[in-house]
């Protein structure tokens, strides 16, 4: 169907301008010293579903098991999160070469504080560790 082509077609143009940014950006900082951090890129997004009733997380996944496909090693919660959550994450985070956040309606009012848990909020804590630890430059939106 149309909608299948059309989605197909987005992920597939997010895939490869991720794999082009992360592929230029690692040739501009090969000399840094972040070239033994374990992971290319840190995942951050909402878990809720969209207004139209989409799982945002079913949507992250597989655009990480592109990347993934693509040979990078992503850091994505489903797959490595386990114990406390905050040493997790930011320990993801600082792992990671780049932070690629998804930005949807709600993951902007989590940010912002706007949701149920406010400044407590997962998201809330993901986006501003990462740019106080990596800086703009290394955030991909």
């Amino acid at each position: 169907s149309a909608f299948l082509t059309h989605n197909f077609e987005a992920l597939h143009a997010l895939r490869k301008a991720l794999v082009e940014r992360l592929k230029v950006n690692e040739i501009l900082t090969s000399h840094h010293q972040d070239d033994d951090l374990p992971y290319d890129c840190f995942l951050t997004h909402n878990w809720g579903n969209d207004e139209l009733g989409r799982s945002n997380h079913e949507r992250v996944g597989r655009v990480n098991a592109i990347l993934k496909a693509e040979g990078l090693v992503t850091w994505f919660d489903e797959d490595r999160m386990a114990g406390d959550i905050v040493k997790q994450m930011t320990e993801g985070i600082d792992g990671s070469r780049f932070v690629v956040v998804f930005i949807t309606k709600t993951y902007v009012a989590k940010v912002n504080g706007e949701a149920e848990r406010g400044a407590d909020d997962n998201c809330a804590q993901e986006f501003g560790y990462a740019c106080q630890r990596k800086g703009i430059r290394r955030l991909i939106a």
